[in-house]
């Protein structure tokens, strides 16, 4: 099984997502992490504050 971490709080979209990905995929959420992290959503579209959110969580995990 595979498994995906989504950059949001927001349980229905994580929802969304899972069932979009079906039974072979689980979906995380950052919503239920102990960690806050807050991203000034300034690229001006969808996919770049997405891809901000993404590059700020993977730093963080990275450093463990």
């Amino acid at each position: 099984m595979s498994e995906l971490l989504v950059a949001t709080a927001n349980a229905h979209k994580v929802s969304e997502l899972a069932q979009l990905l079906g039974p072979t995929v689980r979906v995380h959420s950052t919503g239920t992490s102990d960690a806050r992290i807050e991203v000034e959503e300034t690229a001006g579209t969808f996919e770049g504050n997405a891809l901000l959110k993404a590059l700020a969580w993977a730093g963080h995990l990275a450093r463990g």
